[in-house]
């Protein structure tokens, strides 16, 4: 909860009843699991992505998680990110990750303020992330649709930016909330 921006912190307090209990769970993997097991789950993705400008995550969301997951990593899958323009070396980024075990990347495009194909306009550090995804075979995540937090730009959130994504890299690409709605 610390890397959180304080406008980001409390809409998240304000929306969530049981902020409390997100915020045991978010400190003790042991916890969290209990609550898995009472609601019959069997695994979980815990998904964190790097958008200091909206969120305020920034590059530790990635040892958070890889480290959070080592206390059962057959239940609970990692999910970390990279950012293109938060990066002076994305190849050592991108080694970064795998070297922690990192099992998803998480793009979001909304928090990121990019597009998801926009290494067709020159950010080739996108280029690279798929490319290191697909050589390795760990999928890219990437929200579609809207999002409410301020600072957020939906429009990259459509999801029609992925065509070109899914054209160009074979790689695997769950999409999150499947292009959710403003409303």
């Amino acid at each position: 909860m610390e890397l959180f921006k304080p406008h980001a912190l409390e809409l998240m307090k304000r929306n969530r009843a049981n902020f409390d209990e997100i915020s045991e769970y978010c400190r003790s993997p042991k916890a969290f699991l209990q609550y898995l097991d009472r609601c019959g789950v069997d695994r979980a993705a815990l998904i964190n992505y790097v958008a200091p400008e909206v969120i305020g995550f920034t590059n530790e969301v990635n040892q958070f998680v890889a480290d959070y997951c080592r206390h059962a990593p057959k239940r609970l899958i990692s999910c970390g990110s990279l950012h293109p323009r938060h990066t002076t070396n994305i190849m050592a980024d991108v080694e970064h990750i795998l070297r922690l075990g990192i099992r998803m990347i998480k793009i979001h495009p909304p928090h990121q303020l990019l597009f998801p194909n926009d290494y067709l306009n020159g950010v080739n550090e996108l280029e690279i992330i798929y490319r290191a995804a697909e050589a390795n075979g760990i999928p890219i995540m990437f929200h579609t649709g809207t999002s409410i937090f301020p600072g957020a730009r939906n429009k990259y959130g459509d999801p029609i930016y992925l065509d070109d994504v899914a054209v160009d890299f074979p790689i695997k690409n769950p999409d999150g909330h499947g292009g959710r709605p403003c409303g």
